[in-house]
């Protein structure tokens, strides 16, 4: 059995309406009671949300319109997680590239003459530069490895999306 979700409807006569072609009052009242038997929730009127997920029945003699019976909120939602997934990646990736920059540019700032003489000036400041200097180094041998392994993390979230179809 298909599943489809709400979209505006505020009633089972205007989800019948946008699921089946050609009603008859007949046709009507069995899409309803159909609809109904497969989703006895329907019956509160508080069930019409949109997003609201609802068993598309069979109906004899109503066939459902093709947009209903091709359409499955399934592949909406995975459509959903690789699009925020995407987007986490990519703000994710411009993250630690800036980082890199950012190492990159402290590297570059303690080698100038101007701040190595400005360290020697103040006690304890050129041991505390090294010690920072080495820091930055390790950090920036340690981030490509977290790149590859973030690459690494989202391939695996991929394919997990799309065994999911």
């Amino acid at each position: 059995m298909r599943v489809i979700t709400l979209r505006s409807e505020a009633n089972i006569g205007a989800l019948a309406d946008r699921l089946f072609a050609n009603l008859t009052p007949e046709t009507r009242k069995a899409a309803e009671a159909s609809l109904l038997k497969a989703n006895p929730h329907l019956a509160r009127a508080d069930a019409f949300k949109p997003g609201a997920v609802v068993r598309l029945p069979e109906v004899p003699g109503v066939k459902p319109k093709p947009s209903a019976a091709n359409k499955d909120p399934r592949d909406d939602l995975i459509d959903g997680l690789r699009e925020a997934v995407s987007g986490y990646r990519a703000r994710l990736a411009a993250g630690l590239e800036a980082e890199n920059g950012e190492i990159k540019a402290q590297l570059e700032l303690l080698k100038q003459r101007e701040i190595a003489a400005l360290l020697k000036n103040v006690p304890g400041a050129e041991e505390l530069a090294k010690d920072l200097a080495d820091s930055l180094k390790q950090a920036a041998k340690t981030l490509p490895q977290d790149m590859k392994r973030q690459e690494e993390v989202f391939a695996q979230i991929e394919k997990d999306l799309s065994s999911l179809v």
